[in-house]
């Protein structure tokens, strides 16, 4: 027993080990950070500027106005859970949510893993220990790419399906199905396709183990009191759900055979590493033809699920695909394991540990191979800077609640979702509008431009009544969000004055010199990379049209 203990203890350290060593250079090694840290895209400012705004409002009732193009109706309409838990962390840790956020994150990707690792213990140990050299290929580049660019509603929805399959192990247990039924909320409320993903998964191993005659008619009705709480648990924003997500992106059921996303992991990425997979595979089938243990069921699944794009569900199973590595870890272990017992049949432990450390070392050291599959590490800070931080913390704390913001052209602008750290309602120019300006040598201050805000999935969804809503993006019209907009008319311009394309800085420093020398700006705020300029006589002409020499 103190062996088996030991193993464990060691397992979960190195599973740990394996996470820091990827994921801190991407903080810099700090869990503190002065502005948001290792995010490489919109998707991630999207995540981290919901969470503050939910901290900042206390409460996830209603959408803020600076995320939904300055609608103050619009209710709070993403899947809520990995939120709430960065802002309770936030407030238990005293730190900045664009860092509890992702590290929520995070934490159930490695609950995942240590999740899965004690899944397939339930089968053997120590094929469980040799599984997890493959489990650290979520870091490979396709999974990292998820991670760093804000699939981070699919990751914490996967870390509670793992725990939701893990608490399946433990069904005949007294009351263990509120525990079922609390993890079936937290996979809807982090990311509704993979709730799907846990019905098929639970449909098909209750099919099969009823057939076997493992589960009895106390199980099904064990299962459905899970479901009721479930349900029970999530029906406020089962409403809103239906009504929005729903319609917005329905299963289509339309085959994608293949995505042209950055994220997206095919079995052939594995490498020579795949037959082992394929061979583990077929050691399984062997296994579960003399006793089907649940873990080798969930396995199977696990592969069935990942080319579900085939019959509708696109994008999703792609997303699902990340976690690849770890789902399919069973295979890999006991693959191993049988090597080690043709070697030697008593297969010690300490054979399991080297070999383990071996791959390990193989997937994540210094040398790479071309045909093994390897991992990537990213070094922070991503896209934000300090610059640009201390801009926006200069709009949250010196601008009306109610002011607009115009942003002019900036290298990382073009990832929308940072401008909401403006925490105002705020516009974008049209950078096709303003290059062509600068192509034509032109000097204007009208421009096309856009009402920023996210509108995706949704369309800026508001409530008429208990189950009936409306949504202003259909219902206005592009038009209404997309046009040319004055500048004189905005109360704030921000703009930056440095660019990896300095013709692009120069007209922008051209602009903000045209609307202070007509005195209808002033300068508040510049740090030599981004200016922003008051307007204190709104709606007065600041720029008058003109060919530039």
């Amino acid at each position: 027993m103190e062996k088996k203990n030991s193993m464990d203890i060691a397992a979960i350290i190195l599973i740990a080990a394996i996470v820091l060593y990827h994921l801190s250079p991407l903080f810099d090694h700090q869990l503190k950070h002065d502005f948001p840290y290792g995010m490489m895209a919109s998707d991630t400012f999207q995540h981290q500027t919901r969470a503050e705004s939910i901290k900042l409002m206390d409460n996830y009732k209603w959408e803020a106005p600076w995320i939904v193009a300055g609608f103050t109706d619009n209710p709070g309409f993403y899947q809520p859970i990995m939120y709430h838990l960065g802002v309770l962390l936030s407030h238990l840790a005293g730190l900045e949510t664009y860092d509890t956020a992702y590290y929520v994150i995070i934490f159930l990707l490695m609950l995942g893993m240590i999740g899965m690792y004690v899944l397939i213990r339930k089968f053997h140990p120590l094929v469980a220990f040799l599984s997890i050299p493959l489990m650290s290929l979520v870091f490979m580049q396709q999974p990292t790419i998820g991670l760093t660019w804000g699939h981070w509603p699919s990751i914490a929805a996967q870390g509670f399906l793992i725990g939701f399959l893990f608490s399946i192990m433990f069904h005949k247990e007294k009351g263990w199905w509120v525990i079922e039924g609390i993890l079936l909320v937290g996979i809807f409320l982090a990311h509704s396709s993979e709730a799907i993903f846990a019905v098929i998964v639970l449909v098909i191993a209750a099919v099969i183990l009823l057939v076997k005659g493992e589960w009895n008619k106390d199980d099904i009705a064990s299962l459905a009191k899970a479901a009721l709480l479930a349900g029970v648990i999530s029906f406020w924003y089962g409403i809103i759900f239906w009504n929005t997500w729903r319609l917005m992106e329905p299963l289509r059921f339309i085959p994608l055979p293949a995505w042209n996303n950055p994220i997206s992991l095919y079995l052939k990425d594995f490498g020579i590493i795949l037959i082992v997979l394929v061979i583990g595979m077929a050691l399984a089938a062997i296994t579960a033809k003399k006793k089907l243990h649940v873990p080798l069921l969930f396995s199977y699944i696990f592969i069935v699920l990942g080319y579900t794009n085939y019959i509708g569900f696109g994008k999703r199973s792609f997303q699902f695909r990340m976690l690849w590595p770890v789902y399919l870890s069973l295979f890999f272990g006991i693959a191993l394991y049988s090597l080690i017992q043709a070697l030697d049949k008593k297969a010690r432990p300490i054979a399991a540990i080297g070999i383990s450390l071996l791959f390990i070392f193989l997937f994540i050291g210094p040398v790479h191979a071309k045909a093994l599959p390897h991992t990537v590490i990213f070094n922070g800070p991503g896209l934000m800077d300090q610059q640009h931080w201390d801009a926006f913390e200069f709009i949250q704390e010196n601008t009306p609640k109610d002011a607009s913001i115009y942003f002019l052209y900036g290298d990382m602008y073009s990832q929308n979702a940072v401008l909401r750290n403006a925490e105002r309602t705020h516009y974008q120019i049209d950078n096709d509008d303003y290059i062509a300006s600068i192509q034509n040598a032109t000097l204007r201050g009208d421009f096309l431009g856009i009402i920023r805000g996210d509108s995706h999935g949704v369309s800026y969804t508001y409530r008429k009544g208990l189950l009936e809503f409306g949504h202003y993006k259909t219902e206005l019209g592009d038009d209404y969000f997309y046009k040319n907009y004055d500048i004189c008319t905005m109360d704030y311009v921000v703009l930056d004055t440095a660019s990896r394309q300095p013709v692009i800085a120069q007209y922008n420093t051209l602009i903000a010199n045209e609307m202070v020398q007509h005195g209808t700006h002033q300068i508040v705020f510049n740090n030599g990379i981004v200016a922003i300029l008051k307007n204190i006589k709104k709606g007065e002409t600041c720029i008058e049209p003109k060919k530039l020499a």
